[in-house]
């Protein structure tokens, strides 16, 4: 028995002292990780169980404040970052609301009673709906011989700045592809599209599936990206081959 004991007390020591992923925002994963701190309470006669809690508590506020200041720098689409679109009110109330709703995904306590809370935020979902007031979805082809499962743009040396919802955009400016383009479910799900960090980790997201169509970006405008006329006109592909836009199936290689 006292075996089991120390094995668990050892398995739970581990666990409390493993790091939690760095704060900050994660494209790959399309999350917002922050960090908030409580100070231990001052007073001294405080139950320690009561000045836990409340180290706790101030921790959490401190993590969706932190959480509101690291989505402020956050480019929802090209030109329209989401600090501007908090300054409406009516938005800056959702967002808040979202943000209190955010999952714990770890929390350490100090020996002084001092406590750190990690909180993880989807940019997809309740969020990206608050922010960029999704317009009605456009046709894409229906799906035909399905010869391509995904889209890989390679944006690499481009320094293209990513977003909630990027667009690709052919030569002469129009859209190609954007957040208008997929459908209602997936777009709730996991956006319009990832970012990888390099060509094999593209490759390997499970949005690109086992045959992914690999185009090169010409250039990026902020968020967007611009491709060529021929590779434009395989993602209007009348015959089909491009469905997996409908369902964000799109992932863009970064530096």
């Amino acid at each position: 028995m006292r075996v089991v004991l120390a094995a668990a007390v050892l398995l739970c020591a581990t666990a409390a002292f493993a790091d939690p992923p760095a704060p900050g925002v994660d494209w790959s994963s399309r999350v917002i990780r922050v960090k908030g701190s409580g100070a231990p309470d001052t007073v001294k006669s405080m139950n320690v169980a009561v000045a836990r809690i409340n180290a706790e508590r101030a921790a959490k506020v401190d993590a969706y404040r932190n959480a509101i200041e690291q989505l402020k720098g956050v480019q929802v689409k090209s030109g329209s970052a989401a600090g501007q679109l908090l300054d409406d009110d009516a938005t800056r109330a959702s967002v808040e609301s979202i943000v209190r709703g955010a999952k714990v995904v770890d929390t350490k306590y100090f020996e002084d009673g001092g406590v750190d809370v990690f909180l993880e935020l989807p940019l997809d979902g309740a969020l990206s709906e608050a922010l960029e007031k999704p317009q009605a979805t456009k046709a894409v082809p229906a799906a035909g011989k399905a010869e391509f499962t995904g889209l890989v743009v390679d944006a690499s040396g481009l320094g293209v700045t990513p977003a909630i919802a990027p667009r690709l955009l052919d030569d002469k400016g129009a859209d190609v592809f954007g957040s208008a383009f997929v459908k209602d479910e997936s777009r709730k799900a996991h956006g319009p599209a990832a970012y990888q960090k390099g060509l094999e980790a593209a490759r390997k997201d499970t949005r690109a599936g086992k045959n992914p169509l690999l185009i090169k970006a010409v250039k990026a405008q902020g968020s967007d990206l611009v491709i060529s006329a021929a590779d434009a006109g395989k993602l209007r592909d009348p015959k089909g081959n491009a469905a997996f836009l409908a369902d964000g199936n799109v992932v863009i290689v970064t530096d």
